[in-house]
């Protein structure tokens, strides 16, 4: 009776513990995103307040401010660095451009040392937020945050997505049409998978070498089928220990885009890649 009556005040010990202890550490809080309307006279000061919420929710798990060690590049003095990459391409580019290209346009600027594993924000927000982030960006350097809500026409030429989130759709708003898209056909194959969604951007196919994302030479000996086709249809779901959720984004779409067929081949390939 003493053993049982030790454990149970063992285990509520430990559990007011670790409680205590998990109220102590400091707890990232998502905030709600907020809007901005495009075609709104938004200031630009306004604007940065805004896209520093929108930073810390969709950007702060691998983008440092003036700390080494993301999985990103610091953004510190990005501002400056947009203006500077502006100047040497010269005629209308501005580094408001070179903002944008590099949110809904990733794969053309990747950073020295590090992996073309960004998302593509292109619809992941509206164009309203899409000028926030860049107004907080621009805030990163000396010259400070200078865009507005009025500046339509630059995020509709590298971010038509967004713009036509912002008006529902309906190409109506804000003076910016809707970009209507024919529909791609479904990927079949696995080397078209993997070029579509940059896969060995962040993984090592052929090896457990970690990258942005965890080497997969021997993933199908650690999962099994069905764990494999969850990490593909619902990446978020189970993530691999220290590593944070870039999945949802890099596979945002991948449902849709993929055939049956060529999601079944694709947990094939997985399946079969066993480390030996």
């Amino acid at each position: 009776m003493k053993n049982y009556l030790f454990i149970a005040l063992f285990t509520l010990f430990t559990s007011i513990a670790y409680t205590m202890i998990g109220f102590m550490l400091p707890q990232k809080v998502g905030e709600p995103p907020p809007i901005i309307k495009l075609g709104v006279k938004a200031e630009p000061s306004d604007l940065a307040e805004a896209g520093q919420v929108l930073f810390q929710n969709e950007c702060s798990a691998c983008h440092m401010i003036g700390a080494p060690g993301g999985r990103g590049p610091d953004v510190s003095g990005v501002g400056d660095r947009a203006i500077a990459i502006a100047n040497q391409k010269g005629g209308d580019y501005t580094g408001v451009d070179y903002l944008l290209e590099s949110m809904c346009r990733p794969n053309d600027y990747v950073v020295d040392g590090y992996a073309a594993f960004m998302t593509n924000f292109d619809g992941k927000l509206d164009g309203g937020q899409m000028l926030a982030l860049v107004a907080f960006l621009q805030d990163q350097g000396a010259a400070g945050a200078e865009v507005n809500g009025l500046e339509v026409d630059i995020v509709s030429k590298y971010c038509p997505k967004s713009v036509a989130k912002s008006n529902g759709g309906s190409g109506g708003g804000g003076g910016a049409a809707a970009v209507a898209e024919a529909p791609k056909p479904k990927i079949e194959t696995v080397e078209e998978a993997i070029k579509e969604f940059n896969c060995a951007g962040c993984h090592s196919l052929d090896s457990t070498t970690p990258g942005a994302g965890p080497g997969l030479g021997d993933v199908g000996a650690r999962l099994n089928r069905d764990q494999l086709k969850e990490a593909l249809l619902q990446p978020g779901a189970t993530l691999a220990e220290g590593y944070a959720d870039i999945m949802t984004g890099s596979l945002d779409g991948f449902s849709d885009r993929m055939s049956p067929d060529g999601i079944n081949a694709l947990v094939d390939y997985l399946e079969n890649l066993k480390g030996e």
